[in-house]
Parts: C-alpha cells; sequence; structure tokens
C-alpha cells in the first residue's frame, strides 16, 4: 500500500495537496493510504488506483476547495474509511460512480458532506452497476443522493446497507432512473424536503427498488406550511407516504403489512393489484377554489411521483418505519385515479391518525371481504367535498373571510390552506395549517367550519399566528351555534392587510 505523503502530501489543512493526491491516484493496480489529516485539493483526476483507504471518516478528509470530488470511471473500486469534504461550487458532485460504465465497487465507512451550492449532489450513483456501499453517510449537501444514469438502464443491482442520509438542503435522496435498486437499514432523516423522491425522468425508468428496514423521520426539516401541489399538477403528496397517480397513469398499490403502536408506519409493501378488485373512487377537494382541482398538504417523509403513464413506480416498502412525531401525522394520501392502495393490515385503522386518506379518483384495493375492516368508515362526503380516512380523519376545504366578505381575502396560490377534523360522538378535533392575505383592514377572519359541524357553547382555544413575518398571539373562538370558526388577534385585535399564517390544533363540543 503506498502512503499519498510518499508523494509529497501534508494534509495540515493549510497546504495545496492537489498535485500529490492526483500523483498517487493515477498509480495504476496500487493500494493508496490517506493517512489521517485534513487534505485540501481541488480539481481531482478520475483515479486510476486499485483503491482508496484512510484512517476512518472523521480523521482522513479530503476537503475539496472547488468544483467536484471524485469521478470514478472503471478504476479505483474500493474506497473505505475517509471523508469528502464539499463546498459551494453550483453543480458540483461529491463521488460520481459511474461516471462511465463501470461495476463491482465496495464502498464502507465513507462520508460525503457539504456539496451544498445551486445544483450540487453529494452522491450519484449513474452508469454503475454490480456495487455494495455499507455504512455511507451522505449529509448536508444540497441533494444527499441521486440514482440517475446517462444511460437509463443505469444504475443497477446495487445494494445499500445501513449510514445515514441527513441534513440535505433540498431531498434526501432522488430516484430518477435505475434497476435492483436495494436499501437495507437506511436512515432517512433530517432532510430539507422528502426523505426519498420517486421520479423517473428523461428516458429513465425505475423497477425493482426495495426499502427493507429503513428508517424515515423529521423529513421537510425545513418545517413551515409546505405546500406539494398546486391545482391541476397531476401528481399527489401526503404527509408520511404518498401514493401519486395522474389520471391516465398505471395502477400503484400499496400493501400494508404491519404497524406499531406507536403510531410508526412499517411494514410497507407496493405491488401490482391486478389480481384484486378495486374499491370505489374517491373524489376530492383539498385546497383552492372549488374546480380547479387538488393543492396541498403538509410535509412527508416519502413521495412516488406517478404522473407520468409512461414511467410506473411500483417499489417495494418492507418493514420501514415512518417516524409521526412531526404532528400531523397522516400516515398515506393516495390521490389521482392512477393510484390504487392495497391494504391488508386489519389493525391500520386502529393505530394511524389518520391511517389513509383516498382524494382525486383514488381507489383502494382490499385482498379480502373476510377481515375486519369497516369498509363504511372509508367514504366519500361530497358536502364537504372529502373523504373519511380509516381513522375517522376527514380533510375538508375551508372558506376564509374577512368580516364576513369573503371578497377582503385573497388565498394565494402558493398557501398551503388545509384543515382536517375528527368527530368522536359529541366531541369535534378540528387542526389546520392555513395562509392568505388580507386585502382590508378586519376586526376577525372567519373560517367555515365542516358542514353539519354547529360549536354547542362559547369558547376560545390558542392559535400560532404570524403576520408581516412576525409571530403574534391570538385566538379561536366558537360560538354557539354559528358554522364558523373566529380567528382574532390579541391586542387591539385589529387585523392589518397583508400576509399571514396560522396553525391551530383545537376540540370542542358540537350540538
Amino acid at each position: 500500500m503506498l502512503s499519498i505523503k510518499s508523494f509529497g502530501a501534508v494534509g495540515n489543512d493549510k497546504a495545496d495537496d492537489t498535485d500529490a493526491l492526483n500523483r498517487a491516484f493515477a498509480t495504476k493496480g496500487r493500494r493508496i493510504l490517506v493517512p489521517a489529516g485534513t487534505y485540501r485539493v481541488s480539481n481531482l483526476a478520475p483515479p486510476a488506483c486499485d483503491a482508496i483507504i484512510g484512517e476512518g471518516e472523521h480523521r482522513s478528509i479530503l476537503r475539496i476547495e472547488a468544483g467536484s470530488g471524485l469521478a470514478l470511471a472503471g478504476y479505483c473500486q474500493t474506497h473505505r474509511d475517509y471523508q469528502l469534504q464539499g463546498n459551494g461550487s453550483p453543480g458540483a458532485t461529491g463521488m460520481h460512480f459511474g461516471a462511465a460504465n463501470s461495476g463491482s465497487f465496495t464502498v464502507q465507512n465513507v462520508r460525503v458532506r457539504q456539496f451544498n451550492g445551486p445544483g450540487a449532489i453529494g452522491i450519484r450513483y449513474d452508469r454503475c452497476l454490480k456495487s455494495v456501499f455499507i455504512n455511507v453517510t451522505a449529509e448536508e449537501n444540497a441533494v444527499n443522493e441521486l440514482w440517475h444514469g446517462e444511460d437509463p438502464a443505469f444504475p443497477t443491482s446495487l445494494v445499500h446497507i445501513g449510514g445515514v442520509n441527513t441534513g440535505a438542503r433540498l431531498e434526501g435522496g432522488v430516484i430518477r432512473s435505475g434497476a435492483a435498486i436495494t436499501c437495507i437499514g437506511r436512515d432517512f432523516e433530517s432532510n430539507g424536503r422528502e426523505g426519498l423522491l420517486f421520479a423517473p425522468g428523461g428516458n429513465g425508468f425505475v423497477e425493482g427498488v426495495v426499502l427493507d428496514g429503513c428508517w424515515f423521520e423529521d423529513n421537510w426539516h425545513s418545517g413551515g406550511a409546505v405546500q406539494i401541489l398546486r391545482a391541476g399538477s397531476g401528481y399527489a403528496s401526503g404527509d408520511r407516504l404518498t401514493v401519486a397517480g395522474g389520471a391516465s397513469s398505471g395502477p400503484m398499490v400499496l400493501v400494508v403489512d404491519a404497524v406499531d403502536n406507536g403510531g410508526g408506519l412499517r411494514a410497507v409493501r407496493i405491488v401490482d393489484a391486478g389480481a384484486y378488485s378495486q374499491f370505489p373512487e374517491m373524489p376530492f377537494t383539498v385546497s383552492g377554489r372549488r374546480g380547479q382541482g387538488a393543492s396541498l398538504t403538509l410535509g412527508f417523509h416519502l413521495r412516488l411521483d406517478g404522473s407520468d403513464p409512461n414511467r410506473k413506480v411500483w417499489p417495494s416498502i418492507r418493514s420501514c418505519r415512518f417516524s409521526m412525531d412531526i404532528g400531523t401525522a397522516r400516515a398515506i394520501l393516495a390521490v389521482g385515479a392512477g393510484c390504487n392502495p392495497t391494504i391488508t393490515d386489519e389493525w391500520l385503522a386502529a393505530t394511524m391518525q389518520p391511517s389513509i386518506v383516498l382524494q382525486g379518483g383514488a381507489a383502494a384495493t382490499f385482498p379480502s371481504a373476510s377481515n375486519r375492516y369497516d369498509y363504511s368508515r372509508v367514504v366519500s362526503d361530497e358536502a364537504n367535498k372529502a373523504s373519511w380516512s380509516l381513522a375517522d380523519w376527514r380533510d375538508y376545504l375551508p372558506t376564509l373571510a374577512g368580516d364576513n366578505d369573503e371578497a377582503s381575502m385573497t388565498v394565494a396560490a402558493s398557501s398551503d390552506n388545509h384543515c382536517r377534523f375528527q368527530r368522536q360522538g359529541r366531541t369535534v378535533r378540528i387542526s389546520g395549517a392555513l395562509s392568505g392575505t388580507l386585502r382590508r383592514p378586519a376586526a376577525a377572519v372567519n373560517l367555515s367550519l365542516p358542514r353539519g359541524i354547529r360549536a354547542a357553547r362559547d369558547g376560545e382555544h390558542p392559535m400560532r399566528l404570524v403576520t408581516g413575518g412576525r409571530r403574534e398571539s391570538g385566538g379561536v373562538v366558537t360560538r354557539a351555534g354559528a358554522g364558523n370558526l373566529l380567528l382574532v388577534r390579541d391586542g387591539d385585535g385589529r387585523w392589518a392587510p397583508g400576509p399571514f399564517t396560522i396553525h391551530f390544533d383545537l376540540q370542542f363540543e358540537i350540538s
């Protein structure tokens, strides 16, 4: 094994070690040691050596001063125990596996971080195949990992075991093409957008992707009222898991095998349900004005975009855990006539809040009428443009108005106006995340209740309010017999014209 220090590398986090590393990495057929230290480099040539081996992912650090890190094209198939640290260069890639057709990579205990400029990627899996990645960490990049081959049949036959995908400014991972890709026990956590996005593009296709025992938590870490859908966009999103399809795309089938009592979703598998009969479709309008199609939801862990009918996304998701600790714990939202979830776990209804919401022509498939589902709870509510979930939660489209005048209120196209309600006997619980703009001053803002819901008595409940970029205090007032909620500000109580955002979760008795 040759040490890069034999080629003049210093590793003191000050010297430019580019020339020394390029000469070392150009040594064909040799294993190259990167001793502990921080090596400042730029414009590294594609390595031709047999292996790059460090002394620990926190001890042997290649700090890329400008541009991309390592482009791996047919040589240097073994990587172990070092770190690539990036920069803000636009379009940079930390590690590019398969810059030319290549395979049989073995990568273990490698960390790629902070390639965070516009269009940057931490790790890209391109024209590579038959490779194993063990305990690989991608963190704090613009997008942590991208599976996308210049050849649409690639990447293929990749196995990812363990490791962490965290802290991305945008998506944790994006799969745009690939086949026979397996992730086992990988952690997708605290990313700015989705933990993992399936989005076939170009001439690519996604086939035979397996997520087994993975963990999804605290994605959409950037927070705020996140809207994914615009009216008429043709794909769908959900808080935790999305099955999406446009009107003409093929069926996507979701099989939920088991859940746990902690509110987490696990053991989900997406398969072809051609052998099963379809459940009736569920119409919907979630956000935006009636007739303008679908809008919205809050953040979620995993999204499957099947809006293109020529690119079906049918991964297999087994024994995964989707943590429900962000508040709005909707597990699954299926939107669009191309969606056809298959549900097999009879206890799903008791453990999800809500377990599944079917909207926009989506259907549900059950393998047998003999299980203990109460099918009557999966129904359309045309009056409120909502669907029941299996856990009795329903989305509904609220109307906002200032001083009882709807014309005084503008709801921006990019707003996330989402309310859902759950009725239990004479008690109703309503939660919402709403944004809008008030055109003129008002004493209060009115928010419509679902049709048929009336408060039994007057009451006031807390809410979070932001106006003009400032946090303020206020409350949600229920009035006996009224069909709306009153949103009030503390202090002088007057609402000034301009944008506002509110979040609330309240419970009250109904008449």
